[in-house]
């Protein structure tokens, strides 16, 4: 039996980005994240991980690995969770995309 989609061009009103920081936190942090990562094949410094939680995203391949990870272990990870309206900043009557910049 298939669904019927009545709006085959639904529309996603604004801008998104994960909420890398709590998924981080959700794997232990940085360290256990990375080592998680590395035990389940997926060559990732802690480096990396600290680079993805600071600016908002993160690679689809490590995403995978961290979602079978979650799945093998039991643990609760549903990925809309993690998924945040992309923050703005307003400047005068100027509105620009907050930027994640170290």
């Amino acid at each position: 039996m298939r669904a019927v989609i009545k709006d085959r061009k639904p529309k996603c009103e604004g801008k998104w980005e994960l909420d890398t920081r709590r998924i981080v936190q959700l794997f232990g942090g940085i360290t256990q994240c990375a080592r998680s990562l590395r035990a389940s094949g997926n060559d990732v410094s802690e480096g990396a991980v600290d680079v993805w939680r600071r600016r908002g995203a993160m690679n689809t391949t490590s995403l995978l690995h961290l979602l079978m990870i979650a799945h093998q272990t039991g643990m609760k990870f549903n990925l809309l969770d993690y998924v945040k309206p992309k923050e703005r900043i307003v400047e005068g009557d100027k509105e620009q995309e907050e930027r994640n910049v170290f």
